[in-house]
């Protein structure tokens, strides 16, 4: 089990089952549009859409997450998080070492026998502003 789930995830989904409805609503009014059109000044990631419009299916008793549902979902990272893999036979350990500049001084622990590098920015942050420096752009941050 995911050291994110447990408590905590139980009670978020039952808070959302019971407003649901009223979310669906608000997303649909002309207001919230225009609040989601300014998103990137308060750094909305722009999956929440994706959720939002979908809001009946994640509120059904049967709900099961698409593919789709997990490779955009989103978890900060807060500490350096390892998943280990075994492909063909071959053993991977995938590092997740956060982006925000608090947590780079984690990184240097994790390049010891390294073979590979795989470097993740999103090109979705373009017009964002990084949480901790407001004149700093997250897109440019990340290269």
């Amino acid at each position: 089990q995911s050291p994110r789930a447990g408590l905590g995830a139980n009670n978020e989904a039952k808070m959302f089952l019971a407003y649901h409805e009223s979310i669906r609503i608000l997303w649909q009014s002309n207001t919230i549009k225009q609040v989601w059109a300014k998103r990137s000044a308060i750094n909305v990631y722009d999956s929440h859409k994706e959720y939002l419009n979908d809001i009946p299916r994640i509120a059904s008793p049967d709900y099961k997450p698409t593919a789709k549902d997990v490779i955009i979902a989103r978890v900060k990272t807060t500490q350096v998080a390892m998943e280990k893999y075994q492909i063909e036979g071959t053993e991977f350990e995938v590092y997740d070492v956060g982006g925000q500049r608090s947590e780079r001084r984690k990184w240097i622990d994790c390049f010891e026998n390294v073979t590979a590098v795989i470097f993740v920015a999103a090109i979705s942050e373009y017009d964002q502003t990084l949480h901790e420096a407001r004149r700093s752009n997250r897109m440019v941050e990340s290269l």
